[in-house]
């Protein structure tokens, strides 16, 4: 898969006409379509960029010391993440999450899942396909006006896409970031 370039959108057909991005959306629940799209047997570098929020950063701090030890841990695996976010989607409908140690956002859980299952896909990465050069990142492109972040939000669109586009072209035979955290082009502590 070619890297990903965001751009005018006159200016797609001329990058299409000549191959230069290939955009491919993907459900990043359903592992099978995320492998099949690393699975893309060309010269170039692939890139995943989840587009996160620093919201799930900030959320993981204000849960129990136990999420936060799961959340943060290097063992947790895709089964157990997906049985964790059940469990808040369970607890929540019953007005119960606080109780179980979660945040009081379903925003700020939702990235906090979206970041650990990037670093989760980035660790399967790394054992099983050490060699083909795939960096699976989750990132924060900042508060930028949207019609979620309203038009008082400080950044830009163009201004948001600067990280998640430094993500998709990191040059071919770059090993970092990978399975990191990024935030205005800088890996964050998570």
């Amino acid at each position: 898969m070619p890297s990903c370039i965001i751009c005018r959108e006159n200016e797609l057909a001329n990058l299409f006409s000549v191959n230069l991005i290939k955009f491919v959306l993907v459900d990043v629940a359903d592992t099978h379509i995320v492998q099949t799209t690393l699975t893309h047997g060309g010269a170039e570098p692939c890139r995943v960029v989840n587009v996160s929020s620093f919201v799930g950063a900030r959320t993981l701090n204000k849960c129990s010391a136990d999420l936060q030890q799961r959340f943060r841990s290097d063992d947790i695996s895709e089964e157990e993440l997906t049985g964790l976010m059940e469990q808040f989607v369970d607890l929540a409908k019953k007005g119960e999450h606080e109780k179980g140690g979660w945040a009081n956002t379903a925003y700020g859980t939702s990235k906090t899942g979206l970041t650990v299952l990037s670093m989760i896909h980035a660790r399967r990465l790394t054992k099983e396909r050490p060699h083909d050069g795939i960096l699976v990142n989750a990132c924060c492109p900042g508060w930028v006006r949207t019609d979620m972040a309203g038009p008082t939000a400080p950044k830009s669109p163009e201004e948001g896409a600067v990280t998640p586009v430094f993500l998709a072209l990191l040059p071919a035979g770059a090993t970092d970031p990978h399975g990191r955290f990024v935030s205005d082009k800088e890996v964050q502590p998570w």
